[in-house]
């Protein structure tokens, strides 16, 4: 709950979100990331429009394929 806490704020600073920010700036693997953005868009915090290229990764086990 901390993690999502700090998302929040990172969403609060301003500027464009996407999952590899989350990665950077929380020093957070890409699933983590990727839920943890998920969630903001769901709360309504992210508009889903910034999803931008992340949601155009398919990921299998270790690869990843475009769809």
């Amino acid at each position: 709950e901390a993690l999502y806490e700090r998302a929040r704020a990172l969403v609060g600073a301003g500027g464009r979100m996407n999952v590899s920010l989350l990665q950077r700036r929380l020093r957070v693997g890409f699933h983590t990331a990727r839920v943890l953005y998920d969630r903001l868009v769901d709360e309504g915090l992210v508009d889903a429009s910034e999803r931008g290229r992340d949601d155009d990764l398919d990921w299998v086990d270790d690869e990843f394929t475009e769809p």
